[in-house]
């Protein structure tokens, strides 16, 4: 019996798709892998038919987080759409994680072998080295909305978060006048994106006029933290505070900055969609920050399908757009080929 792609795979300890990776001198295999992985087309005298291996759907794995926001039912539902507009060239396995048990998403991530994986997973150590072992085993890894650092991943597909951080602070800090306290919102759980966002915008603060004002940072814990966040933004004050909410916005989050009408808070964030572009529109909110999501899920499977300009060649970062209440669009979504149509 002649040996095939499975029997070459196994004997390399690699993924089927990394050996039609090596076979069709595509790229984006570590030397080791690659040697391993000739090896054992030697060994067992194995002879590639690039057409058959080329015409074969691909399989990638999404590993998003199990939350009920508008982002993560955006990025699952838009997945969904690219698996259905492209049968027979990819097949997209989604897979929902657990914020409070990184060890059982690390797990996840050990045990999936496929020709390519996409995560969007808080940066925990567990992870990180999961992801680590996985590419070291030959598997192809991009993280977006939140990337891995040290991780070993092929790519970032996101925005840059440090530089969204510095835009908001130039944005809402005023010129003149008092912000008599800044308050960062972010989940418990650490990823990098967020931290990044806060970093962003302390490195502006530290150059303004508003330097030495107090600054709280609050780690979003569901229910509780929605109820301090209602009380607090719905207190009538003279006082001018400033809010960046780095997090996902909750059901109960918009809620209580719709009960905020009246204050003087100064709200910032990143979740684009019909509720918080209508807050916007109301002067609920001062500015949002969309990510660009639609234009994440699109080229991280492009990347992954070997799709022409996704070589590396680009900037790497996707752009983002601030909007006020000057400039709101409605929410777009974009097929992952490039063309756009109006939600």
């Amino acid at each position: 019996m002649k040996p095939t792609v499975l029997d070459v795979a196994r004997q390399a300890k690699v993924s089927s798709g990394t050996v039609d990776r090596v076979i069709n001198r595509r790229g984006g295999v570590a030397p080791a892998t690659e040697a391993r992985v000739l090896s054992a087309v030697k060994s067992l005298n194995y002879r590639s038919s690039p057409p058959a291996i080329i015409k074969k759907e691909k399989r990638i794995d999404v590993i998003l987080p199990h939350s009920a926001t508008p982002t993560c039912k955006r990025l699952s539902d838009l997945y969904l759409q690219i698996t259905n507009a492209h049968r027979g060239r990819v097949k997209i396995y989604r897979r929902l994680h657990d914020n409070y048990n990184p060890d059982k998403v690390a797990d996840e991530i050990s045990r999936i072998s496929s020709d390519g994986l996409v995560l969007f997973c808080p940066y925990e150590k567990s992870v990180v080295e999961a992801t680590r072992s996985a590419v070291k085993s030959g598997q192809r890894v991009v993280t977006i909305i939140s990337d891995l650092p040290d991780s070993g991943r092929e790519r970032f597909v996101g925005i840059n978060n440090f530089a969204v951080g510095q835009t908001a602070a130039h944005t809402v800090l005023p010129a003149e006048g008092t912000v008599n306290r800044l308050i960062f919102i972010r989940e418990e759980f650490n990823y990098q994106a967020q931290l990044d966002r806060i970093n962003g915008f302390e490195a502006v603060l530290r150059e303004s006029a508003h330097r030495n004002s107090p600054i709280e940072t609050h780690a979003y814990k569901h229910k509780q933290t929605c109820l301090e966040l209602e009380a607090r933004l719905a207190k009538r004050t003279d006082e001018r505070h400033v809010y960046y909410l780095t997090c996902p916005i909750t059901h109960e989050i918009s809620m209580a900055i719709r009960r905020s009408a009246g204050t003087r808070n100064v709200i910032v964030t990143h979740e684009l969609n019909e509720l918080t572009v209508k807050l916007l529109e109301s002067n609920y909110i001062s500015c949002l920050i969309d990510q660009g999501i639609e234009e994440q899920t699109s080229k991280s499977i492009r990347i992954l399908m070997d799709e022409p300009g996704t070589d590396g060649r680009d900037n790497g970062f996707i752009s983002f757009t601030l909007h006020t209440k000057f400039n709101t669009l409605k929410p777009t979504v974009f097929d992952w080929l490039g063309a756009v149509e109006q939600a």
